[in-house]
């Protein structure tokens, strides 16, 4: 049944493939682009580069049906870099969404184009102003994967990361300060950040000790993230 399945374009049942799955289901995974793109489908193309691909992949990402969203083009046009190393396109690509359409579902496309995407640097720039809290932590997160250099955005995170002292079953805080976590928790993952803001630490101390609230379906996201900026392990 897993071949029909992914062929289908199920978006969850695609980002629960992992690479080595993936790689063995090249045909129906493009076929899934044919039929049904989405972004799970584009952005698990590239993620298999050069070798778990073949020429057929980088022609079809070239190409994806133009009434696809703009996210699952933005998505199409980094996987083709990664797997071919040209990023013109897909910087020329990415520079026109940014312009004519919502930054928030562009955005994550260019910080996964990283150093290929250096020359989008002033666009994103622009929209750490993003009136939207989310808008702007995406920026900041594309900002210093296409730079390698996350020193801007570090004096900017803590203070998105932290809109509130308190953390209670109504606190809907959480959908503010999620993504700079999010970015942060990245950073820290990846070496860029060495130690986490002091000022986050009592918070983020909340988080990771909290009960779970049964109605609220991010707390486990939420404890996670806080034990990665904390250097904590989950508990089993």
């Amino acid at each position: 049944m897993l071949p029909e399945l992914i062929a289908r374009g199920g978006a969850e049942l695609i980002d629960a493939l992992g690479p080595d799955l993936a790689a063995a289901h090249l045909p129906q995974l493009k076929q899934a682009l044919r039929g049904h793109p989405t972004v799970a489908a584009a952005r698990l193309l590239g993620e298999l580069g050069p070798s778990g691909t073949d020429a057929e992949t980088a022609d079809l990402l070239a190409t994806v049906d133009p009434r696809a969203r703009h996210d699952v083009h933005a998505e199409a046009a980094v996987s083709r870099a990664l797997i071919t190393g040209d990023a013109e396109p897909a910087v020329e690509t990415l520079r026109d969404l940014l312009r004519t359409q919502s930054p928030p579902g562009i955005l994550p496309a260019v910080g996964r184009l990283g150093p290929l995407g250096a020359p989008l640097a002033s666009e994103v720039v622009a929209l750490l102003n993003d009136p939207r809290e989310y808008g702007r932590s995406q920026a900041a997160d594309a900002y210093w994967r296409i730079t390698g250099n996350p020193r801007p955005m570090l004096p900017l995170l803590p203070t998105w990361a932290a809109p509130t002292t308190t953390y209670a079953s109504n606190d809907t805080a959480w959908y503010d300060r999620r993504d700079a976590l999010r970015v942060l928790a990245g950073m820290r993952t990846a070496g860029a950040l060495a130690t986490t803001p002091p000022e986050l630490r009592p918070l983020l101390e909340l988080c990771a000790t909290s009960p779970r609230r049964v109605t609220w379906k991010d707390d486990d996201e939420l404890r996670g993230l806080a034990r990665i900026l904390l250097d904590e392990p989950m508990p089993s």
